[in-house]
C-alpha cells in the first residue's frame, strides 16, 4: 500500500506544479502588454509637444548669430539686450544671420537652414540658397537651376530658373535666359523677355527692353513699367527709370529727369540735371546748377 501511496502524492503535487505554473503566464503578459501601451501612447504626447515648441522657435525673431572667439564656435544672442542665449555646440563652417527666424548655415559645401534654437530645420542639401523673406526662401540644386521653398522645407516651386531673386510685393524676378515675374504659386506674370527689372513697388514694376540705336550704333536701355497682371501699363520709353514712391517716379531721357504719376503723364518737365522724390508735397530738383524746391505741378516754392 504504500508505493500505491506515494505515487498518488507525487501525482497530485505534479499536477498542482503545472496548473500554478500556466495560471502564472497570463500575469506576465498582461503586464508586458501593459507597459509597452504606456510606452507607445506616451510618445505622440513627447512629439507634439516638440512639434509646438519648434513652432514657435520658428517665428522668434529677436535672436541674432555670432561668432564666439572665446569658444571658437557660433552663438545665439538676444538682438535686444546681447544677453547669449545659447552656444552652437556644432562647428558650423559658417552661419549666417537670422531672417524671420531662420539662419543660413553653411557646411560641406551645402547650405540648410536652422531656427532660433540651433535646431536643424532644413538639412544641408542646397548647393545655394538666400534669406528667407516673406515666407520664400530662394535655393539652388545640384544641376545650379533655383527655386523656392516654404518655412516646412517643401520646394514650392520648382528649380528650373537660372537666377531669381526674393519675392517682393506678392512675385518675384526669375530669369531663364532673360528676365520676368513670378508670383506666389509660380505663376509667370510675363514672358521671360526683359533684359532686366526691378521689384514691385506700389503695384508696378520697372521693366527694360535693349533697343538698336541708329544714331549710336549702339543698344540701348528703354525702360517703363507693368503692372501686377503683367501688361506694360507705362510704355519703355526711358532711358532709367527708379521706382514709385507716393505715387511718383524719376524718369531719365537724355540725361534730363523728371517726374511721372502711374497713369504715365509727365507731372513735371524732364528738364532737370538732378530731381528727388516728393516729399510733404515738395520735391528738390536742380536746374542749370541752381538747386531749389518745386510743387506738383512744377512751380518753384520755398
Amino acid at each position: 500500500m504504500k508505493p500505491k501511496i506515494f505515487i498518488s502524492i507525487f501525482f497530485v503535487l505534479t499536477i498542482t506544479l503545472i496548473v500554478n505554473a500556466q495560471n502564472s503566464k497570463p500575469k506576465q503578459t498582461v503586464t508586458k502588454a501593459t507597459t509597452q501601451t504606456v510606452k507607445k501612447t506616451s510618445q505622440p504626447v513627447n512629439k507634439s509637444n516638440q512639434n509646438n515648441t519648434t513652432s514657435k522657435q520658428t517665428v522668434n525673431t529677436n535672436c541674432r548669430i555670432e561668432y564666439d572667439e572665446e569658444n571658437f564656435r557660433y552663438c545665439i544672442r538676444n538682438k535686444s539686450t546681447g544677453e547669449k542665449i545659447k552656444l552652437i555646440e556644432k562647428n558650423y563652417e559658417r552661419i549666417y544671420d537670422f531672417s524671420e527666424g531662420i539662419a543660413r548655415f553653411y557646411e560641406l559645401y551645402k547650405y540648410g537652414f536652422i531656427i532660433s534654437n540651433a535646431v536643424v530645420l532644413i538639412p544641408a542639401k542646397f548647393t545655394d540658397a538666400k534669406d528667407f523673406k516673406n515666407n520664400f526662401a530662394a535655393i539652388c540644386n545640384v544641376d545650379f537651376k533655383w527655386g523656392f521653398i516654404n518655412k516646412l522645407g517643401k520646394e514650392v516651386i520648382p528649380c528650373k530658373y537660372s537666377s531669381v531673386e526674393s519675392f517682393e510685393g506678392g512675385f518675384a524676378r526669375v530669369k531663364d535666359k532673360d528676365w520676368g515675374f513670378i508670383d506666389k504659386t509660380g505663376k509667370e506674370i510675363t514672358a521671360l523677355k526683359y533684359f532686366d527689372t526691378r521689384d514691385f513697388s506700389e503695384g508696378l514694376a520697372a521693366v527694360c527692353i535693349l533697343e538698336y540705336s541708329s544714331f549710336t550704333r549702339n543698344m540701348k536701355h528703354k525702360w517703363g513699367f507693368i503692372n501686377e497682371i503683367g501688361n506694360e501699363v507705362i510704355p519703355l520709353d526711358y532711358d532709367l527709370v527708379l521706382n514709385f514712391f507716393n505715387g511718383f517716379a524719376q524718369v531719365s531721357l537724355n540725361n534730363k529727369w523728371g517726374i511721372i504719376d502711374k497713369t504715365g503723364k509727365v507731372m513735371i518737365p524732364i528738364i532737370y540735371e538732378k530731381t528727388n522724390n516728393f516729399y510733404n508735397g515738395k520735391a528738390e530738383v536742380t536746374l542749370n546748377g541752381r538747386t531749389f524746391n518745386i510743387d506738383k505741378t512744377g512751380n518753384e516754392i520755398k
